[in-house]
């Protein structure tokens, strides 16, 4: 909290209306969770991965956090798995698993929301 916004006491300038700032938030540091598209997690908790033989396999995440782009998920993906991108007409296990797939990659370890 700045206590007088206008003053320049610190040596900044002052705080105006409508100023852009930056600013360091404090939270809490997650480790081992993957960042994934936000569109490939289906139904609130599944994804659709591309196993061994290309065909369809659905997977229960932990999305941890979310915005419009990104989710975090903490449990249910491995590294180096193919995480299905692109939309499945009817998406049933054991079928073609998608046209395009995205190798999960490296835990986004050190991510906050």
């Amino acid at each position: 909290e700045v206590q007088d916004p206008l003053s320049a006491a610190d040596g900044g300038p002052p705080l105006l209306l409508d100023a852009f700032v930056t600013v360091e938030l404090a939270g809490p540091v997650l480790k081992d969770v993957f960042a994934i598209p936000r569109v490939c997690i289906h139904n609130g908790t599944d994804v659709w991965l591309r196993n061994d033989e290309k065909r369809l396999d659905v997977r229960v995440v932990e999305s941890i956090w979310s915005d419009a782009e990104l989710a975090l998920v903490r449990d249910g993906l491995r590294e180096g798995e193919l995480l299905i991108i692109s939309d499945v007409a009817s998406p049933v296990p054991g079928r073609g698993g998608g046209r395009r797939a995205r190798a999960v990659g490296g835990r986004a370890g050190g991510a906050g929301p």
